[in-house]
């Protein structure tokens, strides 16, 4: 799946001495959106994380965070 929506979610603007501005990029909005999910599905499976648990959990979280940001290109245009 292309996710050309995955721009930065927290960019930053740095002046340098010489009057350059170069931009930070942070997380991207995938990032964002995983951890988001991340946080709902812990909470709601949480039974003491076990590896395997975590790992799925983590897969998931990207999975949502996917289907968001395709959601996200639907309706920004």
């Amino acid at each position: 799946m292309a996710l050309e929506n995955n721009i930065p979610a927290f960019p930053t603007m740095e002046q340098q001495e010489d009057e350059r501005i170069s931009t930070t990029a942070g997380m991207t909005l995938l990032d964002y959106f995983a951890a988001k999910a991340m946080n709902a599905l812990m909470i709601r499976n949480y039974q003491g994380v076990h590896s395997d648990l975590a790992n799925g959990l983590s897969i998931s979280a990207y999975e949502q965070a996917a289907a968001m940001l395709q959601a996200r290109k639907k309706h920004i245009k």
